[in-house]
């Protein structure tokens, strides 16, 4: 899920670096090891890396373009361009 050297945000909202991922153990949600040796509930976090946060807004501020530029409502295109922006982000 996590690896190494990756920048995550926590439920706390701290922005933290990955160490790995802790061994699994039946019955309990997936753990990441946190720089510190602290662990967080990996499900809890989000990653923050900043090529992920770039390719998010490139790829949004693109969409943007599209629907602010070519207003179509009809055009199955420009809906599914909308559609997409108004997805919530798995990327801070």
């Amino acid at each position: 899920m996590f690896r190494k050297g990756d920048r995550i945000v926590c439920a706390d909202g701290v922005t933290r670096t990955v160490e790995g991922m802790a061994p699994a153990v039946t019955g309990e949600p997936a753990r990441v090891v946190v720089e510190g040796g602290g662990e967080r509930i990996a499900g809890n976090c989000l990653r923050a890396n900043w090529e992920d946060v770039l390719a998010a807004h490139r790829r949004t501020n693109a969409a943007g373009i599209r629907v602010r530029t070519e207003p179509d409502p009809t055009n199955p295109e420009w809906g599914a361009v909308l559609t997409e922006l108004a997805k919530p982000s798995t990327i801070i």
